[in-house]
């Protein structure tokens, strides 16, 4: 995702198809994650996957992009 402030770790998102989305503070030395922050779309129904995920280095900001599949279903009667 993005790199923090002091360039010492990066804000990944271990998941693509999991919520809530989760944002994990990545050390690249010692390969610890650290979770920062969870998250669920507004309406989650028809939820696939996330597809980006960006925070801001200071870490105090976070934007996400997601896919869902939406259908209707519509029930008839009476037809000739």
């Amino acid at each position: 995702m993005s790199w923090t402030a002091d360039g010492r770790a990066l804000f990944v998102r271990p998941e693509l198809s999991v919520l809530p989305v989760t944002i994990a503070r990545l050390d690249p030395v010692t390969g610890r994650r650290t979770e920062v922050d969870r998250f669920l779309p507004p309406d989650p129904s028809g939820y696939l996957q996330t597809r980006t995920a960006y925070a801001t280095p200071d870490g105090k900001v976070f934007a996400f992009t997601y896919d869902r599949m939406r259908s209707d279903l519509y029930l008839m009667d009476g037809l000739r």
